[in-house]
């Protein structure tokens, strides 16, 4: 009989042990979705068959980083306006596997300072930083192949940018009042857009791709501090308002593949000492060398 009592106690002893580890085993894993659910509950997001986008995010977070996976799918991309106007926000890492960044994705995080951009994403959106007034500088990843309208308009603080060989195009008013300072404008680039560095400020040099046919309109306008710039030998044209007011350009080497400099180009440059016209300029227009104060000479071409 006490052989049995023994039994029986030993195997009630193995039951309430065998519950208790299910009870705590069971309470350890609702633990853990919950703080799995804690990590997405700030985020809006929808699926697809390519993964999440990032739509949203509601939380206070100063230091960001978005999660590489949400419900067990990646992150992929993030969505038109996501994060935009967002007050708090100093610093963003983006996961690696995002290979798209939305239009206004950013736009008005006034005190984002620091974003890192993983090397997966190929596109970013127009005016996805735009007026991101606290941003510094930026790395640009390597397979990206176009910098789109307005991207970095309106980025004060911006002073440094590395612009990778992959890119081919910098679309119309994409770094208008940033703060850069030098830039190089690589050889893959074949278009400027018009405005694309208007009144850049802080801007001393910039190197031009010999891909490029033109100068469009507006798009060196206001850089005051601009002092020397060498045009490509593939310039073909310098269009309206593209140096108006770069009151600090002493020098400028206008090659003779270009046929045509539209009205108030040169405007304004009142450093502007000496220039000489290409060949192939038959007519000039209006204003092109308006408040030219300090311009003595100008060479005319036969054309």
């Amino acid at each position: 009989m006490r052989i049995m009592k023994n039994k029986i106690r030993s195997l009630i002893y193995v039951g309430v042990g065998l519950i208790l580890c299910v009870l705590l085993c069971g309470g350890f894993g609702m633990t853990a979705q919950a703080e799995d659910e804690d990590i997405y509950v700030d985020f809006d997001y929808e699926e697809s068959e390519n993964g999440i986008t990032i739509t949203g995010y509601t939380g206070d977070e100063a230091e960001l980083v978005i999660p590489g996976e949400i419900d067990g799918k990646r992150v992929t991309s993030i969505g038109n306006w996501a994060f935009g106007g967002h007050s708090v926000l100093t610093s963003i890492t983006i996961p690696d596997g995002v290979t798209s960044i939305g239009n206004y994705a950013f736009s008005g995080c006034k005190i984002l300072a620091n974003i890192t951009i993983p090397d997966s994403v190929t596109s970013i959106g127009e005016s996805a930083f735009c007026n991101c007034i606290g941003l510094k500088s930026i790395t640009i990843p390597d397979g990206v192949t176009s910098i789109e309208n307005r991207t970095f308009s309106g980025c004060i603080s911006l002073m440094s940018i590395m612009i990778p060989d992959s890119v081919t195009s910098i679309g119309d008013y994409a770094f208008v009042g940033c703060n850069i300072t030098n830039i190089i404008i690589p050889d893959s680039v074949t278009n400027i857009g018009r405005s694309a560095f208007e009144y850049c400020s802080g801007l001393k040099s910039i190197t031009i791709s010999n891909k490029v046919t033109s100068i469009e309109n507006g798009t060196f306008q206001g850089c005051s501090n601009l002092k020397t710039i060498i045009l490509p030998s593939g310039i073909t044209s310098v269009g309206a308002d593209a140096f108006y007011g770069c009151s600090n350009l002493g020098t400028i080497v206008l090659p003779n593949s270009i046929t045509s400099i539209g009205s108030w180009a040169f405007y304004g440059c009142r450093s502007l000492k000496t220039i000489a016209l290409p060949n192939g300029i038959t007519n000039i227009e209006s204003s092109t060398f308006g408040e030219c104060s300090s311009l003595q000479t100008i060479t005319l071409p036969n054309s």
